[in-house]
């Protein structure tokens, strides 16, 4: 906006004109700040990491990339020369520099065949205005996740920053120009909006598009240092809390949050005071934040002799290990902040089951759903308040802080928020026109011969080779794709939904005598890949047809449909899965499989396919939601023991393999109810149950994250400490693979490939 015309048009050329018709998308995720090099800790870098980790790259079949500042970037000389010339700031400078980035160096970093192809879009989704403003400059449509605490002047000022007028104009200025032009804004919070509505100088807000609902954080998972959060209370000597006997006497207050105006750290002592003259118990504050120009600090620092009160004061950041540790042996999490958005703090302390002593504020106000948080105003102070800390058992009311954060703020919840946010923009762009699976005609024909049969369904795959004609006996045989040319055993049915490969492949096809069910592709991405009825129209062949969903399946949220034919068949990128739908929804008694093996390897040579990498994640929910209806399902044969270790985890023992009670028991006995599945994952690892590791990651965790590096390294190390040293071999590669960096990890595949060479 503030750069020159040739700049601002640098990637326009590559947008679609308004009347064109957009087949595809992906969406560019950004945030222009530095990724968190470890656990994130709030702010849009860190919604940003646990988004990148929960979603992972792809996301109804459409691609999602992720971007961070850069470590270095090299800026024009005209920009530095604006900067220095305007004496801009460190967040005003963030402004231009982040426009600069997507304008300018993001596009070298996207795979530019993509908008070489008719009808493909990019569509951003920014967590920060600079990089708002800067899709708005390419011409890339955007939606705008807000995090800061009011508008933007507000909360600079708030750190006690002087804004020059340059400064000023520039902030409201991208303000003005991100919030106005957004195809949808949203805010983690609904007192974040109201915080917005408050403060803000320059935007119109009638000329917003508000998003229907928050999008509410979720924290990352993180390590906890007792050890070290001991330590730091010794160091300010407060040895008396590591003393069993006399801790009872004392209770701990914890804040985390910068000595600001908004966070109000400076306000918590009006309610320490009150409690210090109500109750026998012995008070301890512990204040950890970094210190700003505002004089909050220093403030509090000098006023501190006077409490009634002991105060630690800490005016830099700890490690995020050692704060939590601190956060966990407190008693009770207390902040008083002026302005609240969502505090990631909040949520950390809730999942710690900590209780929280809140300003009734904006944010805050969300985070109390079953009495687990206690509203204490500094302005207008009650006794009431006070009366209910002291009354409340610490420990009762943190038991139902976790439960609320179990319920409603978990990692889950927060990518449900988001996923319909990526909905909402796949159906603008996409569409989601929905036609019924069949017609009433086809449903009743096919009904008529399939209800209270048992269906085989059989794939491709090397395995159906091992199905046998007592296996078929009595029963309708359903081939899939080029399967139906398995001349050992005639189909009765042939089922495809995607152009084969091969041109020779239709001649053969046609020369089977079955009933053919075909389906219709309605992802505008993939119809490219639909079945050419139109050849088959001219020929006069007859058959039936079966229409799919215009969005993709997501095995995180979506249920497929095994009822209602009036529905669409739920697209799961595979004929397999639709095939389950259709027969169920035809009433079938039950349903067998044989080659389904999702393979490199078909009965009559190489699988020419390539198998979408939420494919496993499909199966695991399919058999989920087939044991959920109680519906009746077997695998014959299969040559993946993913599929039947899937089939037998989910369908047949409901999440337990086999005789699984002592593996079972032991993890209970291990893990704390308290923490996230990662952490205690870890827990296992120290206690050396990896066998009962690797059981409660595939529990806990879905095929999809565990392809995230920090659990492919779990995985690797369990496998190797049990001396299955060539699964191991493999997981520490896909872990290279992924981007994970990790020297142990290196050391032990070294040793591997070692040994792999002494042995030849």
């Amino acid at each position: 906006m503030l750069f020159p015309k040739h700049l601002q048009a640098e990637l326009a050329h590559q947008e679609l004109a308004s009347d064109d018709v957009v087949t595809d998308i992906q969406f560019i995720n950004i945030a222009y700040r530095p990724l968190p090099p470890g656990a994130a800790t709030g702010g849009p870098n860190g919604v940003l990491k646990v988004l990148r980790d929960a979603v992972g790259p792809k996301y109804r079949g459409l691609y999602s990339r992720y971007f961070f500042e850069p470590k270095k970037i090299a800026l024009p000389a005209w920009l530095q020369y604006f900067n220095k010339q305007h004496s801009l700031g460190t967040m005003a400078r963030k402004l231009l520099e982040a426009e600069y980035f997507v304008t300018c160096e993001l596009f070298s970093k996207l795979p530019q065949q993509f908008t070489m192809k008719a009808g493909c879009k990019y569509v951003f989704v920014c967590h920060d205005i600079g990089s708002a403003v800067g899709a708005y400059s390419a011409g890339y449509p955007y939606v705008l996740v807000y995090h800061q605490q009011g508008s933007f002047t507000h909360e600079r000022t708030s750190f006690g920053e002087i804004l020059n007028p340059s400064e000023r104009w520039i902030m409201n200025h991208y303000e003005k120009t991100a919030f106005e032009n957004a195809l949808e804004v949203v805010f983690p919070s609904r007192g974040a909006y109201e915080a917005f509505e408050k403060t803000t100088e320059t935007t119109a807000l009638g000329k917003v598009n508000f998003g229907p609902e928050p999008v509410y954080n979720a924290a990352d998972d993180f390590e906890i240092s007792e050890e070290a959060a001991q330590g730091v209370f010794v160091q300010h000597g407060c040895v008396e809390l590591l003393n069993p006997d006399l801790r009872s006497q004392y209770l701990v207050f914890v804040t985390v949050g910068d000595y600001s105006y908004n966070k109000g750290v400076d306000r918590c002592p009006v309610l320490l005071e009150k409690l210090a003259n109500k109750t026998e118990k012995k008070i301890i504050w512990i204040a950890l934040g970094t210190k700003h120009k505002g004089g909050y600090y220093e403030k509090l620092q000098k006023n501190s002799r006077e409490y009634s009160f002991k105060t630690i004061l800490i005016p830099q950041r700890l490690s995020h290990p050692i704060a939590m540790g601190i956060v966990a042996q407190a008693d009770w999490f207390l902040m008083q902040q002026r302005h609240a958005i969502f505090d990631f703090s909040s949520l950390e302390a809730m999942s710690l089951s900590k209780g929280l002593i809140l300003t009734p504020t904006e944010g805050n106000m969300d985070f109390d759903i079953d009495k687990n948080v206690v509203y204490f105003d500094p302005d207008n102070a009650s006794d009431k308040s006070v009366d209910e800390i002291i009354n409340t058992a610490p420990k009762e009311i943190g038991a139902r802080a976790k439960k609320v954060y179990d319920n409603f703020f978990t990692q889950e919840r927060f990518l449900d928020g988001y996923l319909r946010l990526y909905d909402r923009v796949i159906e603008k762009f996409l569409g989601a026109d929905e036609a019924p699976a069949f017609t009433a005609d086809d449903i009743a024909e096919l009904s008529s011969k399939i209800r209270g049969k048992t269906v085989v369904i059989m794939g491709a795959g090397s395995s159906s080779t091992l199905l046998t004609e007592a296996e078929c006996e009595g029963k309708i045989l359903v081939g899939l794709n080029r399967s139906v040319l398995n001349s050992a055993i005639a189909c009765d049915v042939h089922v495809m939904q995607d152009a084969p490969h091969s041109p020779k492949a239709w001649p053969q096809y046609l020369t089977k005598d079955v009933v053919r069910i075909y389906g219709q592709i309605n992802r505008r991405s993939q119809l490219h890949n639909k079945l050419d009825t139109d050849l088959l129209k001219k020929l006069n062949v007859p058959f039936i047809s079966y229409n799919l969903s215009s969005m993709a399946f997501d095995a995180r949220r979506d249920e497929f449909n095994f009822t209602d034919a009036n529905a669409p068949i739920m697209d799961a990128m595979g004929v397999f899965f639709s095939a389950v739908q259709i027969f169920a929804i035809l009433g079938a008694q039950r349903i067998e499989c044989t080659g389904i093996d999702f393979s490199g390897q078909n009965f009559d040579g190489v699988n020419p396919n390539k198998y979408n990498t939420s494919t496993m994640d499909c199966f695991e929910a399919l058999m989920k939601q087939l044991r959920a209806v109680d519906f009746d399902f077997d695998v014959l044969h299969t040559t993946s023991s993913d599929v039947q270790d899937a089939f037998e985890r989910y369908y047949v023992c409901d999440g337990s393999v086999g005789d699984l009670v002592e593996i079972k028991s032991r993890i209970q006995e291990t893990i704390d109810p308290n923490l996230s599945v990662f952490r205690n994952m870890q827990r296992l690892s120290e206690a050396k149950l990896y066998e009962e590791l690797l059981h409660y990651m595939d529990q806990e965790v879905d095929y999809q994250s565990q392809m995230l590096p920090k659990f492919l390294r779990e995985r690797g190390q369990a496998l190797y400490k049990l001396g299955r040293l060539q699964e191991a071999k493999q997981i520490f590669e896909q872990f290279f693979l992924q981007g994970g960096d990790s020297n142990a990890c290196k050391s032990l595949l070294e040793k591997m490939k070692k040994k792999e060479l002494l042995s030849i």
